[in-house]
């Protein structure tokens, strides 16, 4: 346990440090954050405070037509507890006039029936708002995309994996969690209720992310990490300029079996495969420190990584 809350602690102040920095280099001070009541987003929220201030941190809560009462509730407490102001710009509207114009002029070639091309417009939507605010206030966006979402392609382009920075670009979704607790650690920042909730995009009804996502968090974050930095990112061929990522698949019920499910092991790296094209187009992440390692922030698999 003494283990875990240093490896958080060095993270922590490393993801601070860096974003403090990143400021300082490309000459901004002031930041703006899409907060949508879920962990991500809070997680950055309260880093962009500790490194820029409250005063130099704004959020912007976007409901679109799935969000709910519950999520504007919790933006609103989130602001609140961090002590930053909190815009809101309803884009329900704009998102419905949208899809009619398109149905208008794509005629016979948009399907009425609502699919992916419906949640998208709502993430781009956002970020366009996001921008629009940022350029008239000199501050620059700040991503809210974490390591495991990104790496399996779960996001849209020019939408919510869009900004100057990613700092949980390199930080999984569990970690994400334990970043939160190690916020709260002397007082409650974060509201216990993001923490607990289901993560969800709220991209339509009933919709959570490990659903969409086809397995949980606690599978999905430590098993895409070890594809990341053992399979790829250590040989350099995640990221290409073509986007590719072509591990051997024969042997990927080898390396991951004894670990993962096999069949959720294969799927999440044909996911992989398919969307490194994306990571090429998302912000830069902050890196880890060089002090820390990857796998030691998954202690459930710490001996089998370590092994490896």
């Amino acid at each position: 346990m003494v283990k875990q809350e240093m490896e958080q602690t060095i993270l922590y102040n490393h993801l601070v440090k860096e974003l403090e920095l990143f400021f300082k280099e490309v000459g901004f001070e002031k930041a703006v954050i899409g907060i949508s009541g879920g962990i991500d987003s809070a997680v950055v929220a309260a880093l962009s405070v500790a490194a820029l201030g409250k005063e130099n941190v704004t959020g912007i809560f976007m409901p679109a037509s799935h969000t709910s009462q519950e999520s504007s509730k919790l933006a609103k407490d989130l602001a609140q507890s961090l002590n930053i102001t909190l815009k809101t710009m309803n884009i329900r509207h704009m998102e419905q006039y949208f899809v009619e114009e398109c149905a208008s002029s794509f005629r016979e070639d948009w399907n009425p029936i609502p699919n992916v091309a419906e949640e998208n417009i709502q993430a781009r939507l956002r970020m366009v708002t996001l921008y629009a605010y940022a350029n008239k206030n000199n501050c620059l966006v700040v991503n809210t995309s974490n390591m495991t979402e990104a790496l399996l392609g779960y996001g849209t382009m020019y939408g919510d994996v869009t900004g100057s920075i990613s700092p949980l670009g390199r930080v999984g979704k569990l970690m994400v969690y334990r970043l939160a607790n190690y916020i709260n650690r002397k007082k409650l920042i974060i509201p216990q209720e993001i923490i607990d909730r289901q993560p969800t995009a709220e991209l339509s009804d009933g919709q959570t992310d490990e659903g969409s996502l086809g397995s949980t968090y606690a599978i999905l974050d430590p098993l895409t990490a070890y594809v990341f930095y053992e399979m790829a990112y250590s040989n350099a061929s995640f990221i290409t300029s073509s986007g590719s990522f072509n591990p051997d698949m024969t042997e990927i019920d080898d390396k991951y079996g004894k670990i993962f499910p096999s069949v959720v092991a294969m799927e999440a790296v044909v996911r992989m495969k398919k969307n490194a094209f994306k990571m090429l187009q998302c912000p830069p992440p902050i890196v880890l420190p060089e002090n820390l390692k990857w796998w030691e922030m998954y202690p459930e698999f710490h001996a089998e990584f370590k092994a490896k």
